[in-house]
């Protein structure tokens, strides 16, 4: 896979880094290589039974909560949160790409392939952008489509759905997951110990080399935050859950009736 750095990932990349602004960059897929140690078991959630995102989320007031969203609508959502949540990354903002996150899980709840997902969010008839996006930014969306996959795939977030996707396509490009899939251990285990996300010092705290080119490594480094905040919104989504099961009766206040 080659990366050609997009106008909107290098507003984003800059509040990372803090390099000089630039138009564009050629650079080779960065693969990210693990110093030593080994990886730790991770944890499988509880299964989720629908997808993650329903109709109270959106601006429709005549859906019903609790109605599944179409692969159409997952599209839509993941188209506008990605422009929107990439300029916002700039600012430090991460509530749009978790929104972003969000409907992607939806469309791998739904059992839409990755390759499939990007389909449909290609097909959508608005742009967000107000012109077509370039070809580097649809690279970058669709990295991190691919990550938020690798992530759902290592948790065991769900067993595949039955969808419209029996075609046998390869789920998560070759590339995107030898650079990315042995980083989600690590970066789970730092979760859990407590441990925040540092822009480009995630790649000390996770053993690994960063790639050379500052650009590239602003790159590697916004890829693994998206993984880390697909874990921030799984956690999330569990305790939401976990907020709506119904309680025990609870016996009456001493005196509160008489």
């Amino acid at each position: 896979m080659r990366f050609i750095c997009c106008p909107l990932f290098i507003l984003s990349s800059i509040q990372v880094l803090r390099v000089p602004q630039a138009n564009a960059f050629v650079s080779t897929p960065c693969h990210l290589v693990r110093r030593q140690g080994q990886f730790p078991d991770l944890s499988v959630p509880s299964h989720i039974k629908r997808p993650l995102l329903f109709s109270s989320s959106t601006n429709d007031d005549n859906e019903q909560e609790g109605e599944e969203l179409s692969p159409e609508r997952v599209a839509e959502l993941i188209e506008v949160s990605f422009v929107n949540g990439v300029m916002q990354l700039s600012q430090g903002y991460v509530e749009t790409i978790k929104l972003f996150i969000a409907s992607v899980i939806s469309g791998y709840s739904l059992g839409i392939s990755p390759q499939r997902l990007m389909e449909y969010v290609a097909a959508c008839p608005d742009q967000s952008a107000n012109r077509p996006l370039m070809d580097e930014e649809i690279q970058l969306r669709s990295t991190w489509i691919q990550v938020v996959y690798l992530v759902l795939e290592q948790v065991g977030y769900l067993e595949k759905t039955e969808g419209d996707d029996d075609d046998g396509e390869e789920e998560v490009d070759a590339s995107v997951r030898e650079t990315y899939e042995s980083a989600i251990p690590l970066l789970k285990q730092l979760k859990e110990n407590g441990e925040s996300f540092e822009g480009q010092k995630i790649f000390s705290k996770l053993s690994m080399e960063p790639p050379e080119n500052p650009l590239e490594e602003a790159l590697a480094a916004q890829s693994l935050k998206v993984a880390w905040l697909t874990l921030v919104v799984l956690e999330e989504e569990e305790q939401c859950l976990e907020d709506k099961k119904p309680t025990k009766p609870q016996p009456p206040i001493p005196g509160a009736f008489n």
